[in-house]
């Protein structure tokens, strides 16, 4: 593990000029206008040079091993970002540290903006502990604009998961979702409750000396799924559509929602010893009027949008008002506290191809938006792949713990795929709600904002997200070659 400093930083401008401090002495000087600004443009085409080279080296690697894309993409960014990290790139460095920067900006930029000088003090222990390594990139002559590259990556990276999965909810049907709530309900619950009680059984006998809130926030991120690679091996592997995937998707919303739920519970009691009701009430009221107005009338608004779109714009009407929706409904979500990824789904599935079939002929809207998908969604996987430091697997506390965690982890999942019936590949429902991903670093990262979970838990639950995230692929793909089930 990188050593850590207790260093106190400051951002401060003079005379158009800013730099940062670290306890007292300027570690960096840069002008912030002209030439930093010209640097920081080329920091962000040279990093998103590098990762659109090394998709396509990870797709040739795919089709050479006859794995999922997915899995080369993230294997070659876990490569990448740790030999980054290693030779002190400030580029991968800030990617590995990306929770640490946006905290430091987000602290101080609107006091440098408003008094000219501000002093980072963290708010909890988890970011006054700051990374040697990141302590060292922050003093590089280019940190400023390897900083601004770094963010604006992770926003294209984030556009490419909300992409992915926008597309498979164009390929979703809502009336075969709506006949299959009652399956996704099953898997959503068990799927919750499985890994909830798995985890916090696990975490309690392990780490007896923990107070509770720590155990229920690790419990919490275990219960936690993220679909974004489930997605793209169903779409690498042409299944987008079946019944087995409307089933995961369909849990998929339910679980975020369950999910919420669970961590306003967990807060609540971390916070003031007691549930507060009233959070959970919210929760609930807003997520259900969300889904609401999706299943009812959110056809009829997106068949409404899109005649008023072509008129406007009947060239390219077809594209941009997708997207416009994709990009609406993914705020509206996250808005109301549910992740972006879910509006990003309802959008998908309520904007129909014949919307625009006088306009596009035997075109539809999903091949005008592949390209797109095509060229973020590989930044996704492999700036995540570049965010996990493999020095987490070399500790032995933390891997007993991690690899208890992963199994219960597991187990609870295929156990949700059980509850979807008979009538279904429930192995493979199972495997596809198996992922991690951002959602259990979301849960768990709130934790150590509250000071209750500490490095080394954070780090096993990292261990339990690299392993499910790398697991699923090769899993699914074998699962579902097994037999191809109907549509």
């Amino acid at each position: 593990m990188p050593a850590s400093s207790n260093a106190i930083f400051a951002i401060k401008r003079r005379h158009g000029t800013i730099f940062w401090e670290q306890d007292g002495t300027s570690i960096i000087n840069e002008q912030a206008e002209g030439v930093s600004v010209l640097s920081s443009f080329a920091s962000i085409l040279l990093m998103l040079a590098l990762i659109v080279a090394a998709a396509i080296f990870a797709r040739w690697l795919a089709d050479l091993s006859g794995q999922p894309s997915v899995l080369t993409e993230l294997l070659l960014g876990i490569l990448l970002g740790n030999v980054g990290y290693w030779l002190g790139q400030p580029l991968f460095v800030f990617a590995m540290h990306l929770e640490h920067v946006e905290s430091l900006v987000q602290q101080g930029w609107e006091q440098v903006t408003n008094s000219g000088v501000t002093a980072l003090h963290s708010r909890n222990e988890a970011l006054t502990e700051i990374p040697e390594a990141l302590t060292q990139a922050l003093a590089s002559p280019i940190a400023w604009e390897a900083t601004g590259a770094v963010s604006v990556i992770a926003v294209l990276a984030q556009l490419g998961v909300l992409l992915l999965l926008f597309l498979a909810g164009l390929e979703s049907d809502l009336r075969k979702l709506t006949r299959l709530w009652r399956p996704s309900a099953r898997v959503a619950v068990i799927g919750i409750v499985a890994p909830f009680v798995f985890g916090f059984a696990s975490c309690y006998a392990l780490h007896r000396q923990m107070e509770l809130p720590g155990h229920l926030f690790l419990a919490a991120a275990l219960a936690a799924t993220s679909v974004g690679i489930t997605a793209a091996v169903f779409e690498d592997l042409d299944r987008l559509g079946t019944r087995d995937s409307d089933v995961i998707f369909g849990a998929a919303v339910i679980d975020d929602i369950l999910g919420l739920i669970l961590l306003a519970v967990v807060v609540s009691v971390a916070s003031t010893g007691k549930v507060e009701l009233s959070a959970v009430a919210v929760i609930v009221l807003i997520a259900g009027l969300f889904l609401g107005v999706v299943l009812t009338v959110g056809e009829r608004v997106a068949a409404w949008g899109a005649q008023c779109a072509l008129k406007l714009d009947r060239q390219h009407g077809t594209l941009l008002f997708p997207l416009t929706m994709m990009l609406a409904m993914s705020w509206l979500a996250g808005a109301i506290r549910l992740a972006p990824i879910v509006g990003a789904f309802a959008a998908g599935l309520i904007i129909k191809e014949q919307h625009f079939r006088e306009n596009i002929g035997d075109a539809t809207v999903a091949r005008q938006i592949v390209p797109l998908e095509r060229f973020l969604a590989p930044v996704f996987f492999l700036f995540t792949g570049m965010q996990i430091n493999v020095t987490f697997f070399f500790d032995v506390n933390t891997l007993i713990l991690a690899l208890t965690l992963t199994v219960a982890a597991v187990v609870g999942k295929l156990l949700a795929g059980l509850a979807a019936g008979r009538n279904f590949d429930r192995l493979t429902i199972g495997l596809g709600m198996v992922p991690r991903g951002e959602v259990g670093l979301i849960f768990i990262s709130v934790g150590r904002g509250l000071g209750i979970v500490s490095e080394s838990l954070f780090s096993a639950l990292v261990v339990v997200v690299v392993v499910t995230t790398l697991m699923t692929p090769p899993a699914l793909q074998w699962s579902l070659s097994r037999y191809r089930p109907s549509t």
